[in-house]
């Protein structure tokens, strides 16, 4: 006879409860962005939180608050008529190094465009490495740093590498 114990249960629990609010957080991020809501990112971002994005070697920007990541993402897309986001998969860790109130993911994403100028479509993809916290008994995003990865471009293909200069351990390792 198989026996549980009850307290490992309930951590258990609680853990698959978190994953699933930060997973929600990921839909309601995305589906913000989709409809270009962006005074709703104050309900996602803590006010301090750092957003990176890495657009290839030589192209960062960095901006801190629900209402500068706001920005620089509606700068991005101001010049697409259509624009689609999707979460291609997640992998998501709670309880970030024993501490209940923090987690990570990695989390990677797919985009569709048309630039309105030009009609021409574009489509990327990239991969997000997410920090969160717990505060007032809710998720939030604590920091992101966005890699793109592959997006189709003018004349060619833009290609980068998978990000290995990390300035963070990621948390995940080989088998993470």
């Amino acid at each position: 006879m198989t026996t549980v114990d009850p307290a490992a249960d309930v951590a258990a629990l609680q853990d698959v409860v978190d994953e699933s609010r930060i997973r929600a957080l990921h839909a309601d991020y995305v589906d913000a962005v989709n409809r270009q809501a962006w005074d709703e990112f104050e309900d996602l971002f803590l006010p301090d939180a750092h957003l990176t994005v890495v657009k290839g070697p030589s192209a960062t920007d960095e901006v801190t608050g629900p209402g500068g990541i706001g920005g620089l993402i509606a700068g991005y897309v101001s010049v697409y008529e259509f624009l689609i986001q999707t979460v291609l998969n997640a992998r998501v860790r709670v309880r970030h190094q024993g501490d209940p109130d923090r987690a990570i993911a990695r989390l990677y994403i797919a985009e569709f465009r048309q630039v309105t100028s030009s009609g021409r479509t574009i489509e990327s993809a990239g991969v997000y490495h997410d920090e969160y916290q717990r505060r007032d008994g809710r998720w939030w995003f604590a920091r992101r740093r966005y890699d793109r990865i592959y997006a189709t471009a003018p004349k060619e293909l833009d290609v980068h590498p998978y990000p290995t200069d990390l300035p963070f351990a990621d948390g995940f390792g080989r088998r993470g």
